[in-house]
């Protein structure tokens, strides 16, 4: 009866879906149906908040972010007095964390002692599966499932989830290793829960033509503020921003809305940050001539865990008069030329 009802809302759900599915950026990936079960269930709301239309299916899962995506998926609530441990305070999953530990899920990262979680390390899909087992009590397995797991002080919880059919392999079709050491990325996290909670993967309308992002962009008239940027320093009120020589530096702040999908690389070691330089993206600054002026700096703004706005910085003292313009553009390597432009502000020099 339970897998009938789970069933029904899944068709619901996935017949109101748009195209593409709840989110922009796992279309064609092919934990795409897990993605949307564990969406639908409120396991996970997404990666960009508030907008929340990204899941960001290639970054790899921190301890912390597990702790929340266990706690939604099986309705915890006790915290068991909270402070479970000493490395987690300014933590935006403390909360989790010590809702994972009242129930007996996490046992800290620093054994013997134990009173480290380690909120920001990555979780390798060995301990994925000692989370895993712990969190639905899977009995363990006589059958020793993976040939590559042998070394592993989670052997044990590798063959358990096997078992539970939570875990099929990493080399299809073969599926004799488990790869133990490597780290969980969401979008196979996704596939780990959806099994583990039953769920019945949904499959999203595919993406048509219309399935865009579109952004509202600075015309023309170049105003001086406008929808998700604004020039910083400029006390011009007649649409062209205007910095008189004297000034240290032009700034021009791009909130994330204008900024691309895949504007944000996840760093390895704080992955609330973005790797802006790797993924090619990049702010140049041009004279009148169309001669690049090289940036004094570009600074980055997050709300605890994500990129909300990319500040970049142009130095005025002492530059010729004249228009100027900041592009923000695609390039194929540092010092390439733009090949694809998002966004162009223009501003003056006055003497």
């Amino acid at each position: 009866m339970a897998l009938c009802l789970l069933l029904g809302v899944s068709v619901a759900f996935a017949a109101s879906l748009p195209p593409g599915g709840s989110f922009v950026d796992d279309d064609g990936n092919v934990h795409e149906a897990s993605i949307e079960a564990i969406a639908e269930a409120g396991v996970t709301r997404g990666c960009n908040p508030p907008v929340n239309d990204r899941f960001c299916p290639d970054a790899s899962v921190s301890r912390g972010q597990m702790a929340a995506f266990l706690v939604r998926a099986l309705g915890l609530t006790d915290d068991g007095g909270g402070n479970s441990f000493v490395d987690d305070d300014a933590s935006i999953f403390e909360e989790d964390i010590a809702r994972l530990a009242a129930a007996g899920i996490t046992l800290g990262c620093n054994p013997p002692d134990n009173d480290r979680f380690c909120p920001e390390g990555y979780v390798t899909r060995g301990q994925m599966a000692a989370f895993l087992r712990r969190a639905f009590a899977y009995p363990g397995a006589d059958t020793d499932y993976f040939t590559d797991d042998d070394a592993s002080v989670f052997e044990a919880d590798i063959n358990a989830i096997a078992q539970a059919g939570v875990t099929l392999g990493c080399n299809p079709p073969t599926n004799d290793l488990y790869c133990p050491g490597d780290l969980v990325k969401r979008d196979q996290m996704a596939s780990f829960l959806t099994r583990a909670l039953g769920l019945t993967p949904i499959t999203p309308p595919p993406p048509d033509d219309t399935t865009t992002t579109t952004t509202t962009l600075p015309g023309t008239d170049h105003p001086q503020s406008g929808s998700g940027w604004a020039f910083l320093g400029c006390s011009s009120s007649t649409g062209t921003c205007s910095y008189p020589q004297a000034a240290a530096e032009a700034q021009v702040r791009i909130e994330a809305s204008l900024l691309p999908p895949d504007y944000c690389i996840p760093d390895p070691i704080e992955p609330w940050k973005c790797l802006v330089e790797y993924e090619q993206w990049r702010f140049r600054w041009f004279d009148s001539e169309g001669s690049q002026v090289p940036g004094t700096s570009i600074d980055y703004e997050y709300d605890g865990m994500f990129l909300t706005a990319v500040t970049p910085a142009m130095p005025i003292s002492g530059a010729a008069t004249g228009e100027y313009h900041g592009v923000l553009c695609r390039t194929v390597a540092a010092s390439s030329d733009c090949e694809e432009t998002l966004l162009t502000v223009y501003f003056n020099v006055t003497g």
